[in-house]
């Protein structure tokens, strides 16, 4: 579930003027839980407008080095159905 949340209390005509929050299913944060559990990544992103340009599937691949490979096809395929 996607939930459009204004930036600002002027105008809101263009889809810029939102930021979109989703509601993850309680599948999905079991889901997300249980990997920040089992693997070992400390790091956070400010991510704000990036979503748009990432090659995410580049960053896959980069991750895929790091991480155990079981959680980077959970990772993978759970990114490419969402």
């Amino acid at each position: 579930m996607i939930t459009p949340i204004p930036k600002s209390k002027t105008a809101n005509n263009q889809p810029s003027d939102f930021r979109l929050i989703s509601v993850s299913s309680c599948f999905a944060n079991v889901l997300e839980h249980i990997i920040l559990q089992n693997i070992d990544i400390r790091t956070s992103l400010d991510a704000q407008k990036a979503f748009d340009k990432l090659w995410r599937t580049g960053l896959f691949f980069k991750l895929k080095e790091t991480i155990h490979e079981m959680f980077w096809r959970v990772l993978f395929n759970y990114h490419n159905v969402s």
